[in-house]
């Protein structure tokens, strides 16, 4: 994935731009299926749960589909050219250097708790950044903050995160986000994110909405 290329039979393809992988996962009928390995994981950006429709989208669900599928009905939205141009743009999101510092000490927190086997990769600080940058470009903003590294947290880092057996039998019956939730809390005590009373965080206005 991250090579945007593949190779067959010793031929290597360069695959188009833009190039995404997505892998869904039912959470029922598991038998004859294999977790990936912790490297694998780690390729995926992020990881995102849709759980069950609200009862309104759920029967718009089925309203749509008394006259045919809504795929036969499928028309694009954005095209290729849009999409390389948010892309790119991506890249002037501003990010100050408190909170990319703050969002490295964050993923490098997790390596140093003992409830941990494996914490968060290079890859995951990487992915971290980004994930912030995308996440501010959404809510229309050309600076990040570290609400938006808290908010990319979990979707960020879950999947890459291994616990200890002993930190996994305590966990016994909650949720992995619910577990990941409170690992952030941990990593937070250990790498504290910047002070936003002072101006130099998110609450420090002046400081983000006029980034030079």
């Amino acid at each position: 994935m991250a090579e945007r290329q593949v190779t067959i039979d010793g031929q290597t393809y360069v695959l188009p731009q833009p190039f995404l992988v997505l892998a869904t996962e039912n959470p029922i009928e598991f038998e004859g299926v294999f977790p990936l390995p912790e490297a694998q994981l780690d390729r995926f950006f992020l990881k995102a749960r849709l759980g069950y429709p609200g009862e309104e989208d759920e029967l718009a669900v089925v309203l749509d589909q008394q006259d045919g599928h809504p795929l036969d009905r499928l028309q694009p939205v954005v095209s290729v050219a849009e999409l390389d141009r948010l892309e790119a743009s991506l890249g002037a999101i501003y990010v100050d250097e408190l909170v990319r510092r703050w969002t490295i000490k964050l993923v490098r927190a997790t390596r140093e708790l003992p409830e941990m086997s494996i914490g968060g990769s290079v890859r995951g600080s990487l992915a971290l950044e980004r994930a912030s940058r995308a996440w501010a470009l959404l809510d229309g903003r050309a600076y990040t903050t570290p609400d938006d590294v808290e908010h990319m947290f979990t979707p960020v880092l879950g999947h890459r995160l291994v616990f200890s057996p002993t930190f996994i039998a305590e966990s016994r019956g909650r949720s992995r986000d619910e577990i990941v939730n409170e690992v952030y809390g941990r990593c937070v005590a250990v790498a504290p994110p910047p002070d936003l009373a002072d101006g130099t965080g998110a609450h420090g206005a002046a400081r983000w909405t006029s980034p030079s």
